[in-house]
């Protein structure tokens, strides 16, 4: 009798560490595009792990999806609304979904140089520390350059303006 695609998926203790591996990274960036971007915590938490669950029974594995960790990267950078990091999303999906069903995924990973991929993932990585460094900057010289999804962050503004 021929054994089910169910009976060859495994659950283990090397499994749950990579599964609890990526939220290293995911739960920082998910916890700051909640913050700046006004991003819904519940619902995305919901649907990264039907995702998951979806990508680990089509694929054997769970997959954790990179581009969606450069789309945050620059969401939180250029502090995109909710609408544009969907949208940002879907687009992203889409090219994927196509890449992948066309073949077209394994001649574009032969004719980038891996040399240009770390470029992009240094140039997101630094976007995101000054980012970072220069609202610090900036948050230390006077509190009415914060902002917190289009909003200011200092609960004083109305009293600042006053003064």
């Amino acid at each position: 009798m021929k054994s089910s695609w169910l009976s060859t998926l495994r659950f283990d203790r090397a499994e749950a560490g990579g599964a609890l591996g990526d939220l290293g990274t995911f739960i920082p960036l998910l916890v700051a595009m909640v913050h700046k971007c006004g991003l819904q915590f519940g619902p995305s938490l919901l649907a990264a792990g039907l995702m998951n669950i979806v990508t680990g029974l089509a694929f054997g594995i769970p997959m954790p999806v990179q581009p969606m960790k450069a789309i945050a990267t620059v969401a939180i950078a250029e502090g995109l609304n909710e609408a544009q990091i969907l949208s940002a999303g879907i687009a992203t999906g889409v090219i994927i979904l196509i890449l992948g069903l066309t073949g077209l995924v394994d001649r574009l990973n032969r004719a980038v140089p891996r040399a240009v991929v770390r470029g992009l993932q240094l140039a997101l990585g630094l976007k995101l520390l000054t980012g970072g460094k220069v609202k610090s900057f900036l948050c230390a010289g006077d509190r009415r350059f914060c902002r917190h999804a289009g909003q200011r962050a200092s609960h004083n503004d109305k009293y600042d303006q006053e003064q």
